[in-house]
């Protein structure tokens, strides 16, 4: 029983740390950072040393922080980095590319209105709330339950395992634009 409890325990790792009050801030989780680096890095060894380098480290470090940790998310990101070099006839992943495959994968996600003000306040809080929101088509749920579902918020552990959540870094850009048009910085 206890092995299932150990894989029950698998976390996303952080790509951002989270500060004492388990707000996130916008400094880097090395250690999550480089456990998503191991893991690309693992996939192409499977694929010999001709793919060693493959990705440029400014490059890898895009797609592992736009990943937000999320492992489908970080190979999604990787594979579609790979797919345009593919096109471009690229020898390697350079950070162009990588935000080229950013900008692809981040079409992927929708975010309505009413969800602005609640990841403003999960970005800034560290914090879920139970905020409703009401759709003729979906009655009346609880925002953050969707935000969550549809990996718009991703939930994280510090070392002490304290729970925190913060935006899907992929949609940082949205949030901030948002912010700028409703004097929100």
């Amino acid at each position: 029983m206890e092995a299932f409890q150990k894989c029950l325990d698998l976390n996303n790792p952080p790509v951002f740390e989270s500060d004492a009050n388990l707000c996130p801030t916008s400094e880097p989780d090395q250690k999550g950072r480089e456990i998503l680096i191991n893991v690309i890095n693992k996939r192409l060894d499977t694929l010999g040393d001709s793919h060693k380098g493959l990705f440029n480290p400014d490059a890898l470090e895009l797609i592992c922080e736009k990943s937000g940790g999320v492992m489908r998310d970080l190979v999604r990101l990787a594979r579609t980095a790979c797919e345009i070099g593919l096109r471009n006839n690229l020898n390697f992943v350079d950070l162009s590319t990588a935000k080229e495959a950013v900008r692809e994968v981040r079409r992927e996600y929708n975010l309505s209105d009413y969800h602005y003000p609640e990841l403003d306040l999960i970005h800034r809080t560290g914090k879920l709330t139970t905020k409703t929101h009401s759709l003729p088509n979906k009655g009346e749920f609880i925002i953050c339950d969707e935000l969550l579902q549809n990996k718009l918020v991703l939930g994280y552990y510090n070392s002490m395992q304290e729970s925190w959540f913060d935006i899907n870094p992929i949609l940082i850009e949205d949030l901030e634009r948002w912010q700028a048009a409703n004097n929100h910085l």
